[in-house]
């Protein structure tokens, strides 16, 4: 008998499996490089719990004031930290999408870890374009596409692309304009 598994078992595991030991320490290393700090050993989730470094972070990528954190060991507090990092990201000069950005609990319950490492990835892009000086690295693969010319003249007007154009129209179908009204035409 086949083995039975609901798709919400198999979403997770997908999810799971994109979360790899290489791409969390990738981040840990951009974050300590970046706030010039060391973050608690362990797992890098439950180094970003509180949301200290993460708020830390924001502060460096945002135009003064930033964004108040407390350092508290109370689980309310450290949510509400994480969702300050997370109403950073929404801002100018950031803007992150919202299928960037994570959810709290999928940091502070550790639901999907792997949204959390593609949020910190996105905000490394972002942040690293925004402030160049503070955020010298990103997080991730670099993308060196240069532009070619096949590509550069790309949006040029091709009437390939449109579809047959010589269709029905004004012109090819006998009507004149300023001549006499008649339902049927004289032409056969």
């Amino acid at each position: 008998m086949a083995s039975v598994s609901s798709l919400d078992q198999d979403m997770r595991q997908l999810r799971r499996d994109r979360y790899t030991p290489q791409a969390a320490n990738e981040a840990r290393r951009w974050i300590e490089d970046t706030l010039g700090t060391t973050l608690p050993s362990g797992d890098l989730l439950d180094a970003l719990k509180d949301g200290v470094a993460l708020c830390k972070l924001a502060n460096l990528a945002l135009p003064p004031p930033g964004v108040k954190f407390k350092q508290s060991s109370m689980p309310f507090v450290q949510m509400e930290n994480i969702s300050q990092f997370l109403k950073a990201c929404e801002m100018p000069p950031l803007n992150l999408p919202a299928h960037d950005r994570f959810l709290t609990v999928d940091l502070y319950e550790g639901k999907d870890p792997a949204q959390v490492l593609q949020c910190l990835g996105a905000f490394s892009r972002k942040a690293n374009a925004a402030q160049p000086s503070r955020f010298r690295s990103t997080i991730g693969p670099r993308s060196i596409a240069s532009p070619t010319a096949a590509s550069t003249s790309f949006g040029t007007w091709n009437i390939v692309q449109y579809g047959y154009m010589g269709g029905a129209s004004q012109g090819n179908q006998g009507i004149t304009f300023g001549a006499r009204r008649q339902i049927t035409s004289a032409a056969p």
